[in-house]
């Protein structure tokens, strides 16, 4: 990842990464992981300092995360050879 992403976009909830794919038609999730932004900010630019969120009601980042970590056969491949 390079350092603007992950400066601005890594802990924000409009970063697509971020978003929870169940949410989206299959179509719009291929748009979404085109962009850095769900709103096409660029990491770092004024809009991206106007729109940028690191918290919502809607979405625990840290939930996602965990879920995340419990679904990656790559995490369960660690854990299986320790």
């Amino acid at each position: 990842m390079n350092e603007p992403i992950e400066t601005w976009c890594s802990v924000c909830v409009y970063h697509p990464p971020n978003l929870p794919r169940e949410a989206y038609a299959a179509a719009d999730w291929q748009d979404l992981r085109s962009r850095h932004c769900a709103y096409d900010c660029q990491p770092g630019d004024s809009d991206c300092l106007a729109w940028r969120k690191t918290s919502c009601s809607l979405v625990d980042l840290e939930a996602l995360k965990a879920i995340t970590r419990v679904n990656d056969p790559r995490a369960n491949n660690r854990r299986n050879t320790r």
